[in-house]
């Protein structure tokens, strides 16, 4: 019975730091929207907390409905681990309003989105992170 409740800790404490996929639905809104994250592409089943250090988040052909809508950080040091806007469609706005998003992770943004004002601090310990720009700049700094 002991050895159960080790295991069953065990599993608890390492699952609640386990990476988790956010998917950006719904168009316009603010990163720290909870409405805005679903589990997955297009689904309706939400997180119930913003993402974490831990998580990677993505848009893509489900986030946006209408050409030029905007997600847009609205407060100061949000997180993630990857951001990733491959396959994203209408032409999106990534509107940094002058707040640091603190990446422990990747970064793809693609040529098709317009990004404005983002501060992006890059807090990865870990090699074998990219960042693909697409020719976007970008404020922060590498750590």
């Amino acid at each position: 019975m002991k050895n159960i409740i080790t295991l069953f800790l065990t599993l608890t404490f390492f699952n609640g730091f386990a990476q988790t996929d956010y998917f950006w639905i719904g168009g316009n809104g603010n990163w720290s929207d909870i409405t805005h994250w679903s589990t997955t592409s297009g689904g309706t089943d939400m997180h119930t907390q913003i993402p974490t250090s831990l998580d990677n988040v993505y848009f893509d052909a489900n986030s946006f409905d209408f050409t030029g809508q905007v997600v847009a950080l609205d407060s100061e040091n949000l997180v993630c681990n990857n951001i990733d806007f491959t396959g994203v469609t209408n032409s999106p706005n990534f509107n940094g309003n002058s707040k640091t998003l603190l990446l422990y992770g990747s970064i793809n943004l693609v040529s098709e989105m317009t990004v404005s004002t983002p501060n992006i601090n890059f807090e990865a310990t870990t090699t074998g992170q990219t960042l693909t720009t697409a020719g976007h700049a970008l404020g922060g700094s590498v750590l």
